[in-house]
């Protein structure tokens, strides 16, 4: 079994040139609305080089590739792991090219099976946004539990938006794939 390689999806370290294509998912304001709560802006070199080179204890962050090719197609990541009460956050980001061909639901099954069992979690979770249904079918389809509502996080176009929080626990993903 290849650990991080599905059937045609598979994640890897960050490569030269990856920079510049995840730079031009972030320059997507759709994208990157989707991904942070902060206002849709353009990032420096060395802010996007920052985010995808952290080598943190806490952090592992991965390149999302179809298996026959070496172009990034998304980014995906385990965050802020506190390794004592075995939790972590997931965050996923696919280029809005490739969105809609099952590559997120994909690379985020290979990152789950690696959490739980190379990482040994016991809890992953991640916050959305009410307004991405796409995302929150995704979470859905592969086992996450709405868990809680922040009510009015975030208001976007003049509209109040409330952000989701979803949890996927151990045993919970052990039953939802056997």
């Amino acid at each position: 079994m290849k650990l991080l390689e599905g059937e045609d999806i598979r994640l890897t370290r960050f490569q030269t040139g990856d920079m510049e294509s995840y730079r031009s998912f972030l320059d997507d304001a759709t994208f990157a609305r989707n991904l942070s709560a902060t206002p849709y802006r353009f990032l420096s070199d060395e802010k996007i080089n920052g985010m995808l080179a952290s080598d943190a204890h806490e952090t592992f962050r991965f390149a999302v590739r179809r298996t026959d090719a070496e172009r990034l197609i998304g980014v995906v990541s385990l965050e802020d792991i506190l390794w004592s009460n075995g939790t972590a956050w997931l965050m996923i980001g696919i280029d809005p090219s490739e969105a809609g061909k099952g590559y997120g639901r994909k690379a985020l099954q290979l990152l789950l099976r690696y959490a739980f069992s190379e990482l040994n979690l016991e809890r992953i979770q991640l916050t959305v946004f009410a307004y991405n249904e796409r995302a929150i079918a995704l979470y859905e389809r592969l086992g996450f539990i709405h868990e809680g509502t922040y009510r009015q996080f975030l208001k976007r176009d003049g509209i109040r938006h409330d952000m989701l929080l979803y949890g996927l626990l151990r045993t919970e993903w052990e039953d939802f794939y056997d």
